[in-house]
């Protein structure tokens, strides 16, 4: 039977991830839209209310992962947290479809609590005050590099292959940029030239 502390830290563990899933769903952010070089569609998506939401959930895992060592040895905190996490982030990407792209960064999300846990316990033991601040802000710094490693990964992993593409697409995506302001520049010079 399963202590009821590692069932709590379970069960928070795996609505942190679900939080953090649902809210990034609900911004409408997919993996395509970070390889775009659409920077005005990024923008709305990035400072909508669910990619907020998202931001402030996604580090609750972290926060908690800072709360076990006062409360559960370091083996419960990894079964507590990796199962809950996995179990949510499963559970997220069959619910929400546009999460299917973030497979690679949740990967690194969840090597990331496995190392954030390990942090947590071994730099308890060094801190002296501000002991619970401090453990939350190593794990979270720990878990979102790795995050940003999963986002790079899978970056490299998508565009090498499709490199042509993409360098015609940002090639295409440079000239649609600088194309309307050539015109109103031809256009004033074309009104220059007739008034002289």
């Amino acid at each position: 039977m399963i202590a009821k502390p590692i069932l709590i830290f379970m069960a928070l563990s795996l609505v942190g991830v679900l939080l953090a899933s649902f809210f990034l769903n609900l911004s409408g952010l997919t993996t395509l839209d970070l390889l775009s070089f659409s920077i005005s569609d990024k923008i709305s998506k990035m400072t909508s209310i669910g990619f907020i939401g998202f931001l402030i959930v996604l580090p609750f895992v972290g926060g908690l992962i800072s709360a076990t060592p006062k409360i559960l040895k370091r083996s419960e905190a990894i079964k507590a947290i990796l199962v809950g996490s996995i179990i949510g982030a499963v559970i997220g990407g069959i619910v929400f479809s546009n999460l299917a792209g973030f497979m690679w960064p949740g990967i690194f999300f969840l090597i990331g609590a496995l190392l954030a846990i390990h942090l947590v316990y071994m730099k308890q033991k060094e801190i002296k005050e501000w002991v619970g601040p401090r453990l939350g802000f190593a794990s979270v710094q720990r878990q979102m590099m790795l995050v940003a490693l999963g986002l790079a990964l899978w970056g490299m992993i998508t565009i090498i292959p499709q490199q042509e593409t993409f360098t015609q697409n940002f090639e295409n995506s440079l000239l649609h940029m600088t194309l309307p302001v050539g015109e109103q520049s031809l256009s004033a010079n074309d009104t220059l030239i007739e008034s002289m």
